[in-house]
C-alpha cells in the first residue's frame, strides 16, 4: 500500500466517523421530537378522558331551575320562574 492509498483511506475514515456523528445526532433530535409528540399525545387523551367525564356528569343532570316571560293563553304578560325536569337528552 502506498503513502497516499494510506492517507486517503485515514481521510475517508475520518469522514465516515464524522458523518456517523451526524447522523446519530440527527437520530437523538428525532428521539427527542417522538418523546414529546407521546407526550402530548398521552396529555390529549387525558384531556379528552377528562372532559367525556364531565360531558357525563352534565348529561346525568335533570333538574333545573330557569326564568321565563311570555304571554299566557289569555293574553297577559306573564314573567316568572320554574323549575324543569328533563326526561330526554338530546
Amino acid at each position: 500500500m502506498s503513502i497516499e492509498d494510506g492517507r486517503d483511506l485515514l481521510e475517508l475514515i475520518d469522514t465516515q466517523i464524522a458523518e456517523i456523528k451526524t447522523l446519530w445526532e440527527a437520530i437523538n433530535r428525532k428521539d427527542e421530537q417522538i418523546d414529546r409528540l407521546v407526550i402530548l399525545a398521552e396529555e390529549i387523551g387525558n384531556k379528552n378522558a377528562q372532559l367525556n367525564i364531565k360531558l357525563e356528569k352534565e348529561k346525568a343532570k335533570r333538574w333545573g331551575i330557569g326564568v321565563f316571560a311570555g304571554v299566557s293563553h289569555q293574553g297577559e304578560a306573564v314573567v316568572g320562574i320554574g323549575v324543569t325536569y328533563s326526561l330526554f337528552k338530546f
